[in-house]
């Protein structure tokens, strides 16, 4: 049965919560430009599915990962990496990016771990990190031009075969 993306995130303890994109953030229209360049390389298949949309499905995707571990215990549950992948493709970044520490609280990980998947996420060139000037205990993470247009693939892959259903 397809998951409706048009549900809003609800709960003091989600850690999606603070996530929401506003309207005319500044990761809209890279959002925007990226879903056009998508569209064109699919020959149109992306439709009537907008960056609002995609948002919103990549906050139910986060809404349902964060639902398993009141079923189901949470040791046998762990992909941070994604985890972090999915609250910067939702979260419209400052300029200089999302703090490490927001991160690994999205990722519910302790920030040694984190900071080895994003480690990893540098190697595989999903994500860019840079030093604060003004604080060199904080890091900036954003995403990468290739890290955005593979969560719009995949976003827009659900919509194509149902598993998502646009509102």
């Amino acid at each position: 049965m397809p998951i409706r993306v048009d549900e809003k995130i609800r709960g003091d303890k989600l850690v999606a919560e603070p996530m929401a994109m506003e309207s005319g953030a500044r990761g809209e229209e890279a959002g925007w430009e990226r879903l056009d360049r998508w569209d064109g390389m699919r020959g149109g298949h992306a439709g009537e599915i907008d960056h609002a949309t995609l948002v919103e499905a990549a906050r139910t995707i986060v809404k349902a990962r964060q639902q398993r571990v009141h079923d189901l215990p949470p040791a046998i549950f762990g992909e941070p990496a994604w985890d972090m992948l999915l609250a910067l493709f939702i979260r419209p970044c400052s300029d200089e990016g999302e703090r490490v520490s927001n991160l690994s609280l999205s990722s519910g990980t302790p920030a040694t771990t984190a900071l080895r998947w994003i480690d990893y996420l540098e190697r595989e060139q999903f994500v860019t990190r840079r030093s604060s000037p003004t604080d060199k205990r904080v890091v900036f993470i954003r995403l990468t031009d290739k890290a955005s247009e593979a969560i719009v693939a995949y976003l827009v892959s659900l919509f194509e075969h149902g598993i998502l259903v646009a509102p």
